[in-house]
């Protein structure tokens, strides 16, 4: 038996997957001291099948089955260059397992309340399945990766998407909300127009869901990494920006959303206009800002509520222009963030300069070679090459 099937027919490692408790912690801790040399790939497997997870009022049962069974088939295929029949027929069977966990509720959704088991989600399987390009999954389930550094998605004309100037058929029901789920790899970006003339620019490393075309009566996204929003305006149909933990509201405007998996926050900026932040589920006495032009809110996924301060917009959306501007950040941020645009790691051997706060300004379409500099030299370290996408900071 392949070593990943024994897995994933491991009841209990499905359970330790999608709903870990101290006991089965304890008991895989056990078996990888016991078993070293499985440990890497069954650490791997866990942090990939985790990631199957949607917000559960925007993705329906029906879609999550046929997007799991894409994602797992891909997966898989990855992992077996020569594929079988009896590993396709495998292929179903793990999608339907990770359907059955989800109907049953055995899967931890993407959007907890505060009170609910807090999955930090570190990476995205989807992201990892995108061809290293960005890729839309419509609705009708085909698949469409598109080459280019970046790439625009054109919703606004009903029945039909424009994909950097070629048109393809869509659902030409306008009334249909069924939701496209558009996957931008790190390195990349894209942008996108929304049926009601909204745009969108998406991040590196960056899971969006949307509709097709909007209802009568609401404008819903749903956004995984990093955003920057111009709204149309509408004042009697919001625009909901929903996030893991916070949800953004707006009627038109400009603003930026960062909601990555692996940071430990949630942030929005206001460029014009007026939004409000609030968080997901939120009663009646639980905090909800609004922000002026300027202003940031922070939502910290540890329970501390939403703070807002003044800052300077521009620090948190040029980013759209392949720059990075920032004013007194931790260089452990600046190197998030350099590894997001160009899809690699860096690894900082001394956690204590990572710590260190700088202020400057950083042009990422100058390349790998004058960032490393950079950052060699406000580090006061040395950036070693491990491979193509691995580096070291001593």
């Amino acid at each position: 038996m392949d070593i990943l099937e024994k897995y994933i027919e491991d009841s209990l490692f499905i359970e330790w997957v999608f709903r870990p408790t101290a006991e089965t912690d304890a008991h895989f801790a056990q078996y990888m001291a016991q078993n070293p040399e499985e440990k890497n790939e069954m650490l791997k497997l866990r942090k990939e099948l985790r990631l199957l997870s949607f917000p559960p009022e925007m993705i329906s049962d029906e879609r999550k089955d046929q997007l799991f069974k894409t994602t797992l088939t891909q997966m898989l295929k990855s992992r077996k260059p020569k594929p079988t029949v009896k590993f396709s027929m495998s292929i179903l069977k793990y999608a339907a397992i990770a359907v059955a966990v989800l109907v049953l509720g055995t899967l931890v959704y993407i959007n907890q309340s505060r009170h609910s088991f807090n999955l930090k989600l570190t990476e995205d399987i989807f992201l990892k399945n995108a061809n290293q390009n960005p890729t839309l999954f419509l609705a009708d389930g085909s698949r469409h990766p598109i080459r280019g550094e970046e790439v625009e998605f054109d919703f606004s004309v009903p029945g039909k998407i424009n994909i950097n100037g070629e048109q393809i058929n869509s659902n030409e029901n306008t009334d249909d909300e069924t939701p496209e789920v558009l996957v931008v790899p790190f390195g990349k970006k894209a942008r996108v127009k929304l049926s009601d003339g909204s745009r969108i620019w998406v991040n590196s490393g960056s899971r969006i869901i949307f509709p097709s075309q909007f209802s009568k009566n609401r404008r819903e996204v749903y956004l995984i990494g990093e955003a920057y929003f111009e709204v149309a305006h509408n004042p009697k149909k919001p625009f909901l920006v929903k996030t893991s933990t916070v949800s953004v509201r707006v009627l038109g405007t400009s603003f930026n959303v960062s909601s990555y998996p692996d940071d430990d926050f949630v942030s929005a900026v206001l460029k014009e206009g007026k939004i409000r932040m609030e968080e997901n589920d939120a009663g009646y006495f639980d905090t909800k800002v609004e922000l002026r032009p300027n202003q940031i809110a922070v939502f910290k996924k540890d329970g501390n509520g939403i703070q807002v301060r003044e800052t300077k917009h521009e620090l948190y959306t040029i980013w759209k222009e392949g720059l990075l501007n920032f004013e007194g950040e931790e260089l452990n941020s600046l190197i998030t963030k350099v590894e997001r645009f160009y899809n690699i790691s860096l690894e900082l051997k001394n956690p204590k300069i990572g710590k260190e706060r700088i202020t400057g300004k950083l042009d990422l379409n100058a390349g790998m070679p004058e960032v490393f500099e950079y950052i060699s030299k406000v580090s006061h370290a040395e950036i070693k090459k491990i491979n193509t996408v691995e580096y070291v900071i001593e």
